[in-house]
């Protein structure tokens, strides 16, 4: 790997996007690809930044950014809100729940414009033009590696 590579990841505050990669399990590509979802629980979620934007890695097989998504909101929610908008996160209560472990709050992306990557961008392809690792929950992208991702995945800009 070239070390002159640009960083995916924000290094500071001054260098980050209104933009974050958030890993996803390879059995959420199909329901990805179909939209079937609009509503995302994570554990984790971003402390300091309100992002515009999520771009979804998937996990291998896949191992790739294959869309992205305008977020309406990210912010803390009950594990009871969270059950209600289980229609919205295409999981049931029980799954709800067993992924919370005992938490009472959880992470909440809400999503519109899902938009699918006219060329998914498989992590080889992404470690040629940046510094990237796929997120173990998410990462802050850079203004440039955002930049360079939308260009690559053809993505309306």
């Amino acid at each position: 790997m070239n070390s002159n590579l640009i960083s995916a990841k924000a290094i500071n505050v001054a260098d980050q996007s209104n933009a974050i990669v958030v890993s996803f399990a390879a059995q959420w590509h199909t329901p990805l690809l179909q939209q079937s979802f609009n509503a995302v629980i994570r554990k984790r979620i971003p402390r300091t930044l309100q992002p515009k934007w999520l771009y979804f890695h998937i996990n291998s097989p896949v191992g790739a950014i294959c869309a992205r998504a305008q977020l309406e909101s990210c912010q803390e929610i009950s594990i009871d809100d969270a059950c209600e908008k289980c229609g919205d996160l295409a999981l049931s209560e029980a799954e709800v729940r067993a992924y919370a472990d005992g938490n009472q709050t959880i992470g909440c992306y809400l999503l519109k414009n899902i938009a699918k990557a006219t060329h998914p961008i498989p992590s080889s392809e992404l470690s040629e033009s940046l510094k990237y690792y796929a997120p173990q929950s998410f990462f802050i992208l850079s203004k440039a590696a955002k930049s360079i991702i939308d260009q690559l995945a053809a993505f309306e800009i």
